[in-house]
């Protein structure tokens, strides 16, 4: 009795490999997505509160001078590519008009932050 040998192929082996390319969109999208935020560099943590403050007031200036200033952090190098990413999906989210999504958004990227070791000694002073 001959026995024939069935191979199958998985319904996932049969699909096209998806081609993998990382760019600021797509970092910006998982970081929006709820994925875990960069902890900012001192010089750039207040721009966080600035630009919540711009998205909670859903005002357009204020959003606009914050884009300006993130363009300008990161073409002199004062902002990492993984904080610009960030900071680029959160601003994009507001002007497609989603001011709610991108001020939860910014919630989470302020909570994602720790205090450097000058605001812990800083505190520590006060405490005294």
């Amino acid at each position: 009795m001959t026995h024939a040998v069935l191979t199958t192929r998985s319904a996932h082996s049969r699909l096209p490999r998806p081609r993998v390319w990382v760019g600021p969109a797509l970092v910006a999208m998982i970081l929006a997505s709820g994925c875990s935020y960069p902890v900012a560099e001192p010089i750039n943590m207040e721009l966080i509160s600035s630009l919540r403050t711009a998205l909670s007031a859903r005002n357009e200036q204020w959003l606009k001078a914050n884009a300006e200033i993130v363009e300008e952090r990161h073409a002199s190098g004062e902002m990492r590519d993984d904080e610009y990413g960030a900071f680029r999906g959160i601003i994009d989210q507001a002007r497609a008009g989603n001011w709610a999504d991108a001020e939860k958004a910014t919630l989470k990227f302020q909570r994602a932050q720790r205090p450097t070791r000058e605001q812990i000694d800083e505190v520590r002073k006060v405490r005294g």
